[in-house]
C-alpha cells in the first residue's frame, strides 16, 4: 500500500495548474500531512519546486509517481479552515493553486530555492589519475 499526496506546486501557469500526485517515501510518511510545505521534483527536468500538501491518501496500486523530496515545515502552517479558504479562492478568482497558498502564508515565511556550487578540494587530483 502506497501513501500519496496531492500537492499544489508553485510556478505553474494557470492553464496547466492542478493538484499533482506524489508518492510519499516511507521515511516521510509520519511528517507529510495536509497544510505542510514540501519540496518536489517537477517537470521533465525534475527541478525542485515548493509545494503545499492538500490531502494525503492511500493507494493500493504501485503508481509510478515521483517521490516527495523533503518536508520544509515540522508542523502544518495551514489548518483545515485555511485549506478550505484556499480552495474557495482558487474556484472563485483567477489564480493558481499556489497563488492561493501564497496569499494565506504568514508574512516572511516564503522561501526561495537557490543552488550553490563549490569546488571540493582534491577533485583535480582525482581527475588527473
Amino acid at each position: 500500500m502506497w501513501m500519496t499526496a496531492k500537492v499544489a506546486v508553485e510556478k505553474t501557469s494557470y492553464s496547466f495548474d492542478r493538484l499533482f500526485d506524489y508518492r510519499i517515501p516511507y521515511s516521510l510518511q509520519e511528517k507529510v500531512q495536509p497544510g505542510i510545505r514540501v519540496l518536489v521534483p517537477f517537470g521533465g527536468g525534475n527541478r525542485l519546486r515548493q509545494g503545499m500538501v492538500m490531502e494525503v491518501a492511500q493507494h493500493q496500486e504501485d503508481a509510478h509517481l515521483k517521490p516527495i523530496n523533503t518536508v520544509v515545515d515540522e508542523t502544518p502552517i495551514l489548518d483545515d479552515e485555511m485549506l478550505g479558504l484556499m480552495q474557495y479562492l482558487r474556484s472563485h478568482t483567477f489564480c493558481t493553486w499556489y497563488d492561493a497558498v501564497h496569499v494565506l502564508l504568514p508574512l516572511g515565511i516564503s522561501m526561495q530555492i537557490r543552488w550553490r556550487y563549490t569546488v571540493v578540494k582534491g577533485v583535480q587530483a582525482d581527475l588527473e589519475q
